[in-house]
C-alpha cells in the first residue's frame, strides 16, 4: 500500500513539473493608447485609483500578473479569468465604441459595481486592495453615473 501511496505522489509531482513547460501567452495586442478608457473618460485621480485598483488586471491589456501566474496549472486558470474579463469589456479599447455603446458600458459597470458582482470574490480573496468598500462603491457608482457628460463622440 505505501508502494503505490509513493507512486502516486511521485507521478503527480512528476505531472506537476511537465505542466509548468506549458507557459500562458501573455502577449498583449498592439492598440492605440487614445481608445483607453481613461484618456476618453479622464476621471478624478480618486475614481481613476479605484478603477485601476479594482477592474484594470482583468478588463484591460495593462494586467499586471503575480508571481503565481507562471506555475501551472494556476496560470492556466488565471489566463482563462483574464482572457473573460477581456471578453466582458476591454477598458483599453473602450474608444472604439459608439457613443451610445459607451453610455451603455457605463451603465453595465454601475450595475455591476451596485450589485456587488463586481469585482469578483475569487480575485478580492487574493487581491485585497482591489475590494471595495461601500463609499468606494457608492463614489464609483455617482461618477459611472455622471461620467456620461465627460464621452465624447468618436
Amino acid at each position: 500500500m505505501k508502494k503505490k501511496q509513493t507512486g502516486i505522489i511521485a507521478s503527480i509531482i512528476l505531472i506537476l513539473i511537465i505542466i509548468q513547460f506549458f507557459p500562458v501567452d501573455k502577449s498583449v495586442p498592439e492598440t492605440d493608447p487614445s481608445l483607453d478608457f481613461f484618456v476618453i473618460t479622464n476621471p478624478r485621480r480618486k475614481i481613476t485609483a479605484m478603477i485601476k485598483t479594482s477592474c484594470y488586471d482583468c478588463h484591460s491589456y495593462k494586467t499586471e500578473y503575480p508571481w503565481y501566474s507562471n506555475l501551472a496549472p494556476l496560470s492556466w486558470l488565471l489566463r482563462s479569468h483574464i482572457k473573460e474579463g477581456r471578453e466582458h469589456l476591454n477598458l483599453s479599447e473602450f474608444g472604439k465604441f459608439s457613443r451610445e455603446q459607451r453610455f451603455i458600458i457605463l451603465a453595465s459597470m454601475k450595475k455591476e459595481i451596485s450589485e456587488k458582482e463586481m469585482p469578483l470574490k475569487s480575485y478580492t480573496f487574493i487581491h485585497k486592495e482591489a475590494m471595495l468598500t461601500a463609499d468606494m462603491r457608492e463614489a464609483l457608482i455617482n461618477w459611472l453615473s455622471t461620467g456620461r457628460n465627460d464621452i465624447e463622440a468618436p
